[in-house]
C-alpha cells in the first residue's frame, strides 16, 4: 500500500515544492519522474534520489507546449511503468495591477496554470481507468480562495483548477481515481528566498501566521503524498489547504495560550 512501487509524475519538479514532492514520493518507494524545462536542475534532483536509494527519471517538459502531454506520458511509461500518481504542480506567477497585464501574460498564465495540467491530466486518464487506479493531484494556492490584490491572473487560474478538480471527480469517481488538491500558503522556496531571508520580512510573515512560521516545502510534499496514497481511495475532490492556519485566522484574534497552560 501507500506509493511503494508506483510510478508517479510530478511536474515543475526541477526546484522548490516540486523537487521536494519528488524526493518525499521516491522516499516513500515510488518511482518518480521528475519533469521540467530545465535538464541540469531536473538531474540534480534525480542523483539526489537515487543517491538515497530511490529511482527517478528526469523527463522533459515544457508546459507551454500543448503536444508535451502525449509526449510526457509515453517518455514516463516507457521509463517507468504506467503513470499512476500525477502531480501537477508546475505553475507560474504575474504579480501585478489588472491595468497592466496583457493577452499574452494572461495567456501564459492560463497556459501553464491551467491549460497544462488540463492536457496532461486529460493523457493520463485513459490508462488509469484502464487499470481503475488512479491518484491526481493539483497544486493550487490558498490564493485562489483569498484573492489578494494583484494577483488576479494567479488566483483566477489556481481557482480553475479546483473547479476542474470537481468535474474530473464527477466523471471519473467510479473509475477508481482520486482527484484532490492541495493549496499552500506562503512558502520559502527559491522564489520567496531573497523576500524571506530579511530577518525583518521573516519575522512580519511569520507573525501573520497563527502557528508562528511560514510553510516549508517538506509541509506540502507530505500533504500530496497523503493523498497520493493507496489509502486515500475515498478521499475526493477535496482542497486541502496547508498554510499554517493563515486563511481560517483572518479575521479572528489569535492569541498564544497562557505559560501556565501550556503542557
Amino acid at each position: 500500500m501507500g506509493v511503494r512501487n508506483r510510478t508517479a509524475v510530478v511536474t515543475g519538479a526541477t526546484s522548490g515544492i516540486g523537487a521536494e514532492i519528488a524526493r518525499v514520493l521516491a522516499d516513500r518507494g515510488a518511482r518518480v519522474a521528475v519533469c521540467g524545462r530545465d535538464r541540469e536542475r531536473g538531474d540534480v534532483v534525480v542523483a539526489e534520489i537515487t543517491a538515497a536509494g530511490g529511482e527517478a527519471v528526469f523527463v522533459a517538459y515544457d508546459a507551454l507546449d500543448p503536444a508535451g502531454a502525449g509526449t510526457l506520458v509515453a517518455a514516463v511509461e516507457e521509463a517507468l511503468g504506467p503513470v499512476e500518481i500525477l502531480v501537477n504542480n508546475a505553475g507560474t506567477m504575474f504579480f501585478g495591477p489588472v491595468a497592466g497585464h496583457t493577452p499574452e501574460t494572461f495567456d501564459t498564465a492560463i497556459g501553464i496554470n491551467l491549460r497544462a495540467p488540463f492536457l496532461l491530466t486529460q493523457a493520463a486518464l485513459p490508462g488509469m481507468a484502464d487499470r481503475r487506479h488512479g491518484r491526481v493531484v493539483f497544486v493550487s494556492s490558498n490564493g485562489a480562495s483569498s484573492g489578494a490584490a494583484r494577483t488576479s491572473l494567479y488566483a483566477m487560474s489556481k481557482a480553475g483548477l479546483e473547479g476542474l478538480m470537481r468535474a474530473l471527480m464527477a466523471e471519473f469517481a467510479a473509475s477508481g481515481i482520486t482527484f484532490n488538491t492541495v493549496a499552500p500558503g506562503l512558502v520559502r522556496t527559491p522564489l520567496t528566498s531573497t523576500m524571506l531571508d530579511d530577518p525583518a520580512m521573516q519575522t512580519r510573515f511569520a507573525g501573520h501566521h497563527p502557528n508562528g512560521r511560514v510553510g516549508d516545502v517538506r509541509d506540502i510534499a507530505h500533504a500530496v503524498a497523503m493523498l497520493a496514497d493507496d489509502n486515500a481511495g475515498h478521499v475526493l475532490a477535496n482542497v486541502l489547504t496547508v498554510d499554517g492556519g493563515l486563511t481560517r485566522a483572518i479575521g479572528y484574534a489569535v492569541e498564544e495560550p497562557p505559560a501556565d497552560k501550556v503542557q
